[in-house]
């Protein structure tokens, strides 16, 4: 039996949060590869957020899959998911909430690096 599209999209979203770091390979190289950047934490906090992700109520994961993926396209054997970095990198800040110092120098690397087409 067919899973219905909405578990396979939450299905493969919490694939990648489980393993962040090739969500995280395409953020700004002038944030990810900063001496300020913790990709330790960030994957932890990523990681620990996917542990989650079962608890949440409906309406917090309607909003996470909103916030992560663009757009969806749906072929016979697949589905192809395009995740919206910006979306990515807001979340990130969200999960950094308590080390404000990390938020504000993460949102400044990464408006530098947009504002670059990086």
């Amino acid at each position: 039996m067919q899973q219905p599209l909405n578990d396979q999209v939450w299905s493969s979203l919490r694939q990648l949060l489980s393993t962040p770091e090739q969500l995280l390979a395409h953020l700004p190289k002038q944030l990810t590869e900063s001496p300020d950047f913790d990709l330790s934490l960030v994957v932890k906090r990523l990681m620990n957020l996917e542990g989650l992700s079962e608890e949440l109520f409906p309406v917090h994961q309607k909003r996470l899959v909103k916030q992560l993926i663009d757009k969806v396209t749906v072929h016979a054997g697949r589905l192809d998911i395009d995740f919206s970095l910006e979306g990515l990198m807001e979340l990130i800040l969200e999960l950094l909430a308590d080390r404000p110092e990390l938020v504000s120098m993460y949102r400044q690397l990464y408006s530098s690096a947009r504002g670059h087409g990086l």
